[in-house]
């Protein structure tokens, strides 16, 4: 079990975080606290260099301060992929149906876009447990469900956070 970070507070809800981005959350949060206490302790006084007031050189670093963290946390954040292609069985591409990755219940989803039967989605998530299963569904096609470990592209530990599935599908009788 991953520590949790000042109880949740600076990554959202309680979320577990690896050492690495707790390091990186805690250097975040001991700038954030730096810039707090230099702002309010020159509240109503000039910046020497730029001339600004207290509350607008304040704003300039709290503004930088959050492009760094918009920066470093993407990296807290991972995405997962789901991608692919879904053709019939005789190799011509279908343009419609519902890719999912299930443990038992959903982990990932994607839809087919386009004519050639290709998918491509990415949410926030930390991955899908290698346990859960691939289902490929279109209509007046069999329904397709293997181990999704088998179209995992990018694990770490028993977590998948990539899945590349080309699926091909049988016609219903």
């Amino acid at each position: 079990m991953r520590p949790l970070l000042n109880g949740g507070r600076l990554g959202g809800p309680q979320q577990e975080f690896s050492a690495a981005e707790s390091a990186a959350l805690r250097k975040l949060e001991s700038v954030a606290v730096g810039v707090r206490a230099f702002s309010s302790s020159r509240a109503g006084q000039r910046h020497r260099g730029t001339g600004e007031s207290g509350g607008c050189f304040r704003a300039r670093i709290l503004s930088h301060l959050g492009t760094l963290m918009l920066l470093a946390l993407p990296a807290c954040d991972p995405e997962a992929r789901l991608h692919g292609r879904l053709t019939a069985s005789d190799g011509q591409p279908l343009t419609v149906g519902e890719i999912r990755i299930e443990c038992p219940k959903l982990c990932l989803y994607a839809q087919v876009r386009g004519e050639r039967g290709d998918f491509n989605e990415s949410e926030i998530s930390r991955g899908c447990p290698l346990s859960c299963q691939l289902r490929v569904v279109s209509v007046g096609h069999r329904d397709f469900v293997a181990s999704a470990s088998k179209y995992c592209v990018k694990r770490s530990g028993a977590i998948c956070a990539e899945f590349e599935a080309n699926v091909k599908l049988e016609p219903s009788q």
